[in-house]
C-alpha cells in the first residue's frame, strides 16, 4: 500500500570554519568529525548519505591535515554517499561583491568536480537574508533550486515557493522552518540522538509524529524534508535506527535515508502551483526561534568590510583587467598568484565571518588574509602596470624633450573618463623645477599643452628598494613631485598617455587668491554654516539644500549581530557646534575645504549604571570636501581616530525630498525599498531601519534627487519622517560577546579609519540621471604610472572594448579557468532591455557566449569586424568568451 507521505532523512553537519572557535579550533573537530564519518560510511551500508554543508571548503581543511585520505574521500564524493559543493565557503551575500559570490560558487564547482561529483543545490540555510539576484547566478550554474532560512517567515510561504529574480529567472525554492532551522529532525528527535540509552519505541514514535505534524502543515507535497544535524554535529547511526522505527510503526509514512538533490527531483516532479516571491529576502523573524535575520550584522567591526571592499576592488577592478590586457600582447597570466588571492578573499566570504559576529581571534585571522590577498593583488595590478608602460612606444611622439616624463592614465572601467589626476612624479635630484607643463598628445602623435598645476615638490627618500637582479638594493633619493590636471577622453579598458616637461623658469602660479568659504562649478554652489554643515544650490534645477553632513553619535550596547539603543540615551550631533572651516587649495581645477568638528563623548556605556559615563573626551572628525571643477559630485574623505566604546557614528544628509522609498544598489541590481516602516510590534526581531546597499544610496521623486555615493560604507538608514535623512553608518562599536560575557576587545573598532563618499545631486530617477556611472567613477578611479621614453610594440592610446549603452556594466574581466580566452561579464542595471553594442579594438577571432561556470552555450555571430550585438533584458547577467 502507498503510503500518504514520504520523508527524506538528510544527515548533514553545518560547518561554521570559524565562530565562537577560531578556525584552527574548529579544524581539529572537523578531523574528529571526519574520520568519525568515513569509519561509518566503511562499516555500515545503512547510513547511506551525508551533507557537507553544501560547501567544499571543510573537504579541503581535512585534506590538509589528512592527505592520506584523498583516494577514500573521492570514492564516497564519486558514488554519492559523501556531497560536497556547491559553494567554497558559505558566503554572506549583502557583505561582498555579486562577482565574489559568482567566484565562490565557480571555485566550489570546480574543485568538487576534481573530487568527481557537485552537490547542485543552491544551499543557503544559514545566510543572513538574501539578494535579488541571487537564483539568476545559481541558474547561471546549473542550479535550479535554493534551501532558504532566513529572509523569510511562514507566515509568508509555504515550505516551497518560487523565487524569483528581476530578470524572472527562477527557483524552485524550499523555506525551513522558522523554530527547528535546518534541524528540524535533530531537534525533534534530539532526546532519543543524543541519549546513551537504548532507543525507547514509544517515545521515538511520538517525536516522530510531532516532527512530521510540524513539517506537513507547511508543505505543498507528500514529500516532506527532515535535516538530521545541526553546528558542528558529527554523523549519529542512531538516525538510522529511528528511521527504521518509523517505517515499521508509522503506516503512513515512509522514512528513508536520501540526498538533497534526489529529494529535489521528486519534489519537482509534485509540485503544482507555488507562490511567486520575486526580489531580496530580508524580512525579519516574526516568532521563530532560529530566524533572525541579523541586521546589525551589516555595520559589524567596519574594518572587516572596509578591507573586504579594498580586496575586492583591488582584484576584480585592478589585477584582473590589467593582467587581460598583459596577456593580449605576451599570452603571459598570473593565474596561479590570483587564484591564491582569491582564495584568501573567499576564506573570509564565509557568513559568520564577514559578518563580524565572531570572537576576535578569528577576525584576526581574517585581517591576515586580507593582507595576503591585498598584497598578491597589488603586486600582480603593478607587475601589470609595468609590463605595459615599458612595451608603449613613447619614443614615437613628435617634440618630445630629453627630459619629458611620460605619464600613462589607465582605465579599467566601461565609461570614457574625464577627471582631474594627480600623480606623483619621481625625478633626479640634481635639478628641481619649478613648473611644469602638461600634453596630450593628438592623433598624428603631436605634443597639445593642457592646464596643468604643479602643487608641491620635495626632495625625498623612495620608500622602496628599488630591486636589482645582481646587485644588493638601495636607497635613492629623488626629487618628488606632486601634479594635478584633467585627463580627458580616457578610453574604456585601456589607457592614455600625456606628456609632462618640467620647468626650471619660475611660471605664475595659478593659484585663485579667494579666502571665501564658497565653492563653485557648473554644477553647484556650495558654502557653508558654522557647524560645518553644507548647504548647495544646484544649478541645474535651482533647488537648495541645507545642512548636509552633519555627524550624529549614540549609544550601542548591542552585540555582533545586532545594534541595540539603550532607553533614555541621548542623541549627540555636531549641528550644535561651531567646526574650523579653512580653504586647503582653491585653484581653477579644484576646491578643497577641510572642516574640522569636535564632539564630546562618554567615554563608554555603564552597564551597571544603565547609561552612558559621565566621563567625557573630545572626539575629533575632519573632513576633506572638494569641488572639481567639472565634476557632477561633491566628494568627501572624513578622518577619525577612535578611542571611545559603545557607540554608533553616523554621517547625516537630510534630503527634505517626499517619497516613500529609496534606491540602493545591490549586487547586479538596484533596490526600491520603502522607507515607512511596517508594523512589527510584537515581534521577536523588529523591522529593522538600517538597510545594506552597494555603491549609492538615492532618495528621489522622479523630479530631484539626492544620492550619496560611497566606498566600502555598507549600511544606510533613510528616516521616517519630513526630513528623510539619509545616515552612513560609519562605525559600529561593541564590547558584547556571541555567546555571553566574551569581552570583545576588537569589536570597538580602536583606531584610524578613513571613509569616502560624495553627495550627487540630480533631475529625475536614479535611472535617468545615470547614478550608477558616477558611482562607477568615484569608487574606481584612474590609475596614473610614470614611464621613460623607449621605444615600443603598444601605441600611445588604446582600448580593449567599448560597451555602448552605458547602462551595462562589467562585473568582470579575466581569463577563462580552463581555457586560453577572455571572460568578460556583463549586466544590465537598468529596467528595460538594451541593445548592447560591443567593439573590440583587437583582432578577435570567435565570441560564446558562456554561461557562469564557463560553459559555452552558443556562437555569437559579428555584426561587422570585431562587433557584436545582442540584446540584453533588464538585471540579466551576461557573460562573453572571447577567443583572440
Amino acid at each position: 500500500m502507498k503510503k500518504r507521505y514520504e520523508i527524506s532523512i538528510i544527515s548533514h553537519t553545518h560547518w561554521d570554519r570559524e565562530w565562537y572557535e577560531p578556525y584552527q579550533n574548529f579544524r581539529a573537530m572537523l578531523v574528529d568529525m571526519v574520520d568519525n564519518l568515513l569509519e561509518i560510511l566503511e562499516t555500515n551500508s545503512d547510513y547511506k548519505h551525508f551533507h557537507l554543508d553544501g560547501q567544499f571548503i571543510p573537504v579541503e581543511d581535512y585534506l590538509q591535515i589528512r592527505p592520506d585520505k584523498y583516494a577514500i574521500i573521492k570514492k564516497y564524493v564519486k558514488n554519492g554517499r559523501l556531497l560536497i559543493g556547491p559553494f567554497y565557503t558559505l558566503t554572506d551575500e549583502f557583505l561582498v561583491s555579486g562577482e565574489s559570490i559568482i567566484r565562490n560558487l565557480l571555485k566550489g564547482i570546480q574543485l568538487s568536480k576534481q573530487l568527481g561529483n557537485v552537490m547542485k543545490v543552491g544551499y543557503l540555510v544559514d545566510i543572513f537574508g538574501h539578494i535579488s539576484q541571487m537564483p539568476q547566478i545559481l541558474t547561471g550554474f546549473g542550479i535550479d533550486n535554493a534551501i532558504v532560512l532566513r529572509g523569510l517567515n511562514q507566515e509568508n510561504t509555504k515550505s516551497e515557493f518560487l523565487w524569483v529574480s528581476p530578470d524572472n529567472s527562477k527557483v524552485l525554492a524550499i523555506k525551513l522552518s522558522d523554530n527547528v532551522s535546518y534541524s528540524n529532525f535533530f531537534y525533534f528527535l534530539r532526546p532519543v540522538l543524543t541519549s546513551d540509552k537504548k532507543i525507547n519505541i514509544e517515545e521515538t514514535i511520538n517525536l516522530l509524529k510531532d516532527f512530521v505534524n510540524e513539517r506537513i502543515s507547511e508543505a505543498t507535497t507528500s514529500y516532506i524534508l527532515g535535516m538530521d544535524g545541526c553546528d558542528h554535529l558529527f554523523a549519529n547511526l542512531r538516525t538510522i535506527d529511528i528511521i527504521n522505527i518509523g517505517n515499521k510503526y508509522l503506516k503512513d509514512y515512509h522514512f528513508v535515508h536520501t540526498t538533497l538533490p534526489e529529494y529535489i527531483h521528486k519534489l519537482k516532479k509534485s509540485v503544482k502551483y507555488l507562490k511567486e516571491i520575486c526580489g531580496e529576502l530580508r524580512i525579519t523573524d516574526h516568532k521563530g526561534n532560529l530566524n533572525q535575520l541579523l541586521s546589525g550584522t551589516i555595520s559589524s567591526r567596519m574594518y572587516l568590510k572596509q578591507t573586504n571592499y579594498n580586496c575586492e576592488k583591488s582584484l576584480e577592478k585592478y589585477a584582473e583587467p590589467l593582467s587581460v590586457l598583459t596577456w593580449l600582447f605576451n599570452k603571459q597570466y598570473p593565474s596561479q598568484y590570483l587564484n591564491i588571492a582569491w582564495k584568501h578573499l573567499l576564506e573570509n566570504s564565509a557568513h559568520d565571518s564577514i559578518c563580524g559576529c565572531s570572537v576576535d581571534r578569528v577576525h584576526r585571522d581574517m585581517m591576515y588574509r586580507y593582507n595576503q590577498c591585498q598584497l598578491i593583488s597589488e603586486l600582480v595590478k603593478n607587475k601589470a602596470i609595468t609590463t605595459i608602460k615599458k612595451n608603449i612606444d613613447t619614443d614615437s611622439i613628435y617634440g618630445i624633450k630629453k627630459h619629458d616624463i611620460p605619464i600613462i592614465i589607465f582605465n579599467t572601467t566601461e565609461y570614457y573618463r574625464r577627471e582631474v589626476i594627480e600623480p606623483i612624479i619621481n625625478l633626479p635630484i640634481d635639478k628641481v623645477p619649478q613648473n611644469i607643463n602638461l600634453y596630450t598628445i593628438s592623433k598624428n602623435r603631436r605634443l597639445k599643452k593642457i592646464e596643468s598645476l604643479l602643487c608641491s615638490v620635495n626632495k625625498t627618500l623612495l620608500d622602496v628598494y628599488k630591486y636589482n637582479p645582481v646587485d644588493v638594493p638601495i636607497n635613492k633619493e629623488v626629487i618628488q613631485l606632486k601634479a594635478k590636471f584633467i585627463a580627458d577622453n580616457i578610453l574604456p579598458l585601456g589607457y592614455k598617455v600625456f606628456i609632462l616637461r618640467p620647468i626650471y623658469t619660475k611660471n605664475k602660479s595659478v593659484t585663485i587668491k579667494d579666502d571665501t568659504l564658497t565653492a563653485e562649478n557648473k554644477y553647484y554652489k556650495l558654502w557653508f554654516n558654522n557647524n560645518g554643515t553644507i548647504n548647495i544650490i544646484d544649478k541645474m534645477s535651482s533647488k537648495k539644500f541645507t545642512s548636509l553632513h552633519y555627524f550624529e553619535d549614540c549609544a550601542d550596547i548591542g552585540d555582533g549581530y545586532g545594534f541595540k539603543r539603550p532607553e533614555n540615551d541621548i542623541i549627540i550631533t555636531t549641528k550644535t557646534r561651531k567646526a574650523k572651516i579653512t580653504i586647503l587649495e582653491k585653484n581653477n581645477l579644484t576646491t578643497i575645504f577641510t572642516v574640522d568638528y569636535i564632539l564630546l563623548l562618554p567615554i563608554n556605556y555603564d552597564f551597571d549604571k544603565k547609561c552612558r559615563s559621565v566621563k567625557k573626551i573630545p572626539y575629533q572628525i575632519s573632513s576633506l570636501i572638494e569641488l572639481q571643477n567639472d565634476c557632477p559630485y561633491i566628494k568627501i574623505t572624513t578622518r577619525l581616530n577612535n578611542i571611545i566604546n559603545d557607540h554608533r557614528l553616523r554621517v547625516c544628509f537630510p534630503t527634505r525630498i517626499r517619497t516613500n522609498f529609496c534606491y540602493a544598489e545591490s549586487s547586479f541590481d538596484v533596490i526600491k525599498r520603502n522607507i515607512n516602516l511596517p508594523d512589527t510590534t510584537g515581534w521577536i526581531e523588529p523591522a529593522s531601519p538600517t538597510q545594506p546597499q552597494k555603491k549609492f544610496i538615492d532618495v528621489s521623486d522622479n523630479s530631484i534627487g539626492i544620492a550619496i555615493l560611497n566606498q566600502g560604507i555598507p549600511e544606510y538608514e533613510v528616516t521616517d519622517d519630513r526630513h528623510r535623512i539619509i545616515k552612513l553608518t560609519l562605525l559600529r562599536c561593541f564590547g558584547q560577546g556571541i555567546r555571553g560575557k566574551e569581552n570583545h576587545i576588537d569589536s570597538q573598532c580602536h583606531g584610524e579609519y578613513v571613509f569616502k563618499y560624495a553627495i550627487i545631486i540630480h533631475r529625475d530617477s536614479w535611472e535617468k540621471a545615470e547614478i550608477y556611472k558616477y558611482a562607477t567613477e568615484f569608487n574606481y578611479p584612474l590609475l596614473t604610472a610614470q614611464t621613460d621614453i623607449h621605444k615600443g610594440s603598444l601605441p600611445l592610446n588604446y582600448s580593449f572594448a567599448n560597451i555602448e549603452p552605458e547602462g551595462l556594466l562589467i562585473s568582470a574581466l579575466k581569463k577563462c579557468e580552463t581555457r586560453d580566452t577572455i571572460c568578460m561579464r556583463i549586466y544590465n542595471i537598468r529596467s528595460e532591455q538594451l541593445k548592447s553594442k560591443i567593439v573590440f579594438f583587437h583582432k578577435i577571432k570567435q565570441v560564446y557566449l558562456i554561461n557562469l561556470n564557463e560553459e559555452r552555450i552558443k556562437r555569437i555571430k559579428f555584426t561587422r569586424k570585431n562587433t557584436i550585438e545582442i540584446i540584453i533584458p533588464s538585471k540579466k547577467i551576461v557573460t562573453f568568451e572571447i577567443v583572440v
